[in-house]
């Protein structure tokens, strides 16, 4: 099974994905190309049980 780890920008937060995401799709909309710098962000969906928080705390 393939497993990625994947981490906040400030490194305080990391989660790990096991498997394949459900989905994946690029949005273009207005917020998530103001919190990306870009004209769109990647996105990728995982089953509730695939993921797991490995250090901290989220909180949204």
């Amino acid at each position: 099974m393939k497993t990625t780890e994947i981490s906040c920008l400030c490194g305080a937060v990391k989660v790990q994905l096991m498997g394949e995401p459900i989905t994946q799709f690029y949005c273009h909309c207005d917020d998530c190309q103001a919190m990306s710098g870009g004209a769109y962000i990647g996105i990728s969906i995982y089953p509730l049980d695939a993921v797991a928080v490995t250090q901290g705390e989220l909180i949204t």
